[in-house]
């Protein structure tokens, strides 16, 4: 008689076959209808179909599961560095309001204006000539981007436009690949170092340090294909010259900021839109520190400004910010293309070399304070001010009391002292410049500007940094520093939000009718907004008139 085995095969195939493939001491080899080849053929089916099948599945099962593992690994993971988990933390992290890691902070904006100059070239391209034209123009614009990094390496060399095109796709291979390498070993040594803190079994630090090895000897791969690229792009006497550099890198990805000429030909800009307070200071002197903790300066910083002055205070350290470039020894040009009057001025002139556009508004040097005065008013109503103070001079000029003569000249002598700041840092900064004649808080525009030698030269921003970049082949970078609103993300989804920015001395038209005709009440509270009150960001005293670096003239309300 058959054995069990044999006996489930004859019933599979029985069911297949429509035969009756377990009639009493019959075997499948010897059913009607069937020979022993036949049967053997069977058993075979039968077997494969029962053993040998559940096994491939298995095995196709598990390679395509490493599969899809190691695309999430490289997604997730590496890909932007960010694993699902630990977004989850600091998203979580950022509701309870924590502050974020300084490391990890992307506050510091970078914009190569290459880069915009070359992405419209393609839009252009793309309506001209059809997306193939806007394809090869980014393409050729990200193997420059790539030879811009590189160039105190190559620039000895003297490449032909066909050598830079294939050396700069071999150094964007590389680095592409090399950071993505890189990113992997991040995380597989973070793995591998926590599972060594908690004991892991030897297969497992086996297996990470297995891949750790492995990642090592990728990296030896690409360097070696690289070095290939470079040897077939390069003719022999380039290639030994550049060899010489490459063999003495400690690492071929640094090179580039290693090479002393890397940051020679760099321009940074900047930009300054100030208002009444110059609150933008503090973003400037971010900005500012960061270019000067470079390792090497750059050839040159532009800083842009529009502004019509403001504060004493807040513009003299916007000026400040702007000297510490100047003393480091880096060339410093203000390109004003709408206003740069008074405090704008006083931080225009900081600079080696001053542009403004035709119709740009300069000078107003001078300083300007008032005060309303509602003391009449006041004693009309019945409302009496009592004052106490410490000091002769601690209180000259209020709206509560009819000034005196010897305040009034207390107040004029306050601020004449601090004109006199004022134009001397002109002088010392534009020596070619007779303050007695520009120094009467005048406006003038563009090419009387120029010919009183408050600037140097007509011309735009835009046309100055793209000469930069096509006449003087300089790799222009914007820098704009974003604060944040809010640190905590569930703070600012509650409707938490900072202070508006009201210029502290500023009186608009609802300030003056209430000093008009609104009751006492109305009267104070217009006076309290209009010296400062907590809404404030100006560090002046409450209470007295803050003098400004301010342009008030009529021309610059005037329109075409």
């Amino acid at each position: 008689s058959a054995d069990p085995l044999e006996q489930m095969l004859m019933q599979l195939v029985g069911r297949f076959t429509g035969a009756n493939a377990t009639s009493a001491g019959g075997t499948l080899s010897n059913q009607p209808g069937m020979d022993s080849g036949s049967g053997t053929i069977l058993v075979g089916l039968a077997g494969f179909a029962l053993i040998i099948f559940p096994i491939l599945k298995f095995i196709v099962t598990g390679i395509i599961g490493f599969f899809v593992y190691r695309f999430a690994d490289r997604r997730f993971q590496t890909g932007g560095g960010k694993k699902p988990a630990k977004l989850v933390k600091k998203l979580a992290e950022r509701f309870a309001g924590k502050p974020q890691d300084a490391l990890e902070s992307r506050q510091l904006k970078v914009t190569r204006l290459t880069d915009e100059l070359s992405a419209m070239r393609a839009s252009i391209a793309k309506g001209e000539s059809g997306g193939a034209a806007e394809k090869l123009i980014r393409e050729a614009s990200r193997r420059d981007r790539t030879l811009v990094a590189w160039r105190g390496v190559l620039g000895p060399l003297e490449l032909t436009d066909e050598e830079r095109v294939a050396v700069g796709k071999a150094l964007a291979v590389y680095a592409k690949k090399e950071m993505e390498r890189r990113e992997e070993v991040v995380d597989l040594q973070s793995s591998w170092l926590k599972g060594a803190l908690k004991g892991v079994s030897p297969l497992g630090s086996f297996y990470s340090r297995w891949r750790l090895g492995s990642e090592m000897d990728k990296q030896l791969s690409l360097e070696a294909q690289l070095f290939s690229a470079l040897r077939e792009a390069l003719p022999e006497a380039k290639f030994e010259k550049l060899s010489a550099r490459l063999v003495e890198a400690e690492d071929l990805l640094c090179i580039a900021s290693a090479s002393p000429e890397a940051s020679q030909q760099t321009v940074y800009v900047l930009s300054f839109n100030g208002d009444t307070v110059a609150s933008q200071v503090a973003q400037l002197q971010r900005e500012v520190s960061a270019i000067l903790a470079l390792p090497r300066a750059p050839e040159e910083v532009v800083i842009r400004i529009g502004s019509p002055g403001g504060t004493v205070t807040g513009y003299g350290l916007a000026a400040a910010q702007l000297m510490r470039i100047r003393d480091r020894g880096i060339k410093l040009t203000a390109c004003v293309d709408e206003v740069a009057a008074s405090g704008g001025y006083l931080m225009a002139c900081c600079a080696d070399r001053i542009l403004c556009s035709p119709f740009a508004a300069i000078g107003s040097i001078g300083v300007i304070s008032g005060v309303p005065n509602a003391a009449d008013r006041l004693e009309r109503e019945g409302v009496k001010f009592i004052e106490t103070t410490a000091g002769k001079w601690k209180r000259t000029i209020t709206p509560f009391k009819v000034p005196s003569s010897e305040d009034l000249a207390k107040a004029q002598l306050d601020l004449q002292a601090v004109y006199e700041q004022f134009s001397s840092f002109v002088k010392a900064n534009r020596p070619a410049v007779d303050v007695d004649v520009v120094a009467t808080g005048e406006v003038w525009f563009g090419q009387d500007a120029l010919n009183r030698g408050l600037v140097d030269e007509l011309g735009t921003s835009p046309e100055y940094l793209l000469s930069a970049v096509t006449s003087r082949g300089c790799e222009v970078l914007a820098l704009n520093w974003k604060e944040k609103a809010n640190e905590s993300i569930l703070g600012a989804l509650l409707g938490e939000s900072q202070p508006a920015l009201n210029g502290a001395g500023g009186y608009g038209v609802g300030s003056a009718a209430n000093l008009a005709g609104g009751t006492a009440a109305d009267v104070l509270r217009a006076l309290e907004a209009g010296l400062g009150g907590s809404s404030s960001v100006s560090n002046w005293p409450i209470g007295t008139p803050e003098p400004r670096f301010q342009a008030d003239s009529p021309l610059l309300r005037d329109a075409f």
